[in-house]
């Protein structure tokens, strides 16, 4: 197996995230002008530490491997609310090593590290009640990078790159809130669109099933002056990927696993007012 990397092309995504607010607007079939015109925008920027944790299962549901340790990474949002109407972007990107607990290709255990690279853009459009509400339906677009390398002693790794786009269906709750401080919980169900794998060491694509999963944070905002704030954010993640279908790829048969992955991790941003 080889190790040559086939990189993703991130830059894709800046077309489809920069037609994403309109296509999300006019499906709503709700949205002034008044909403697309341009008005104060709050932006956030900080630090997140993640505990990354992967499994892969059989087709029994036995686990083949897992993947567990911390991520250092970075948070990036950006806010704009008109009348009722909110958008909000989101990035996030981390990068880091954790601990690889598995098997090899003859079934013998096998640890090692894993080199991982994670990065996710979402875009939200959501609506709240009414002046006083504490309670915004939302819905959103986003698109999931994940990037893999399996160390290895003998063979100069096993690099996987995961790329989907998905769509997100959630509500804001306003759970506290006084005059320099609110908190606020934020949950949505995340389904992934078309979600594959591209393996280096085959030079194949493998097309994973779609599962739900579901997205959680819990958002403390409070003032440190009249245009400048502070963010803690923990958070819940969980992804769900049923196997994909057997391919041939020269005279080796490949698939990827069903997996499931149940990060937690905090977010520490600053934010300011433009």
């Amino acid at each position: 197996m080889g190790s040559t990397i086939k990189s993703c092309n991130i830059n894709k995504s800046a077309s489809f995230f920069g037609a994403l607010f309109f296509a999300i607007a006019f499906a709503s079939g709700e949205v002034s002008a008044e909403t697309l015109s341009i008005h104060p925008v709050t932006v956030e920027l900080g630090f997140s530490v993640t505990r990354f944790n992967y499994t892969e299962f059989s087709d029994a549901g036995a686990t083949l491997d897992k993947e567990l340790g911390g991520l250092p990474g970075l948070s990036l949002k950006a806010v704009r609310r008109t009348s009722l109407w909110e958008w909000e972007g989101n990035a996030s990107y981390d990068l880091g090593s954790v601990d690889y607990t598995g098997q090899d290709s003859a079934g013998a255990p096998y640890n090692t590290i894993t080199d991982e690279e994670v990065g996710d853009f979402s875009l939200k459009l959501g609506r709240w009640l009414d002046d006083g509400s504490t309670f915004q339906p939302y819905i959103g677009l986003g698109h999931h990078l994940w990037n893999r390398n399996i160390r290895s002693a003998s063979l100069a790794g096993l690099f996987e790159s995961y790329n989907w786009q998905y769509v997100l269906l959630g509500a804001k709750i306003i759970t506290y809130r006084q005059s320099t401080s609110d908190l606020k919980l934020d949950i949505s169900l995340i389904r992934p669109v078309n979600p594959s794998m591209y393996v280096a060491a085959y030079d194949a694509t493998l097309h994973l099933e779609s599962r739900n999963g579901l997205r959680l944070m819990l958002t403390a905002h409070s003032k440190l002056t009249e245009n400048t704030t502070i963010i803690l954010e923990p958070y819940y993640e969980y992804w769900q990927l049923g196997r994909s279908p057997s391919i041939i790829a020269g005279k080796y048969t490949v698939y990827e696993p069903a997996s499931k992955t149940k990060n937690v991790g905090v977010n520490l941003r600053f934010g300011k007012l433009f």
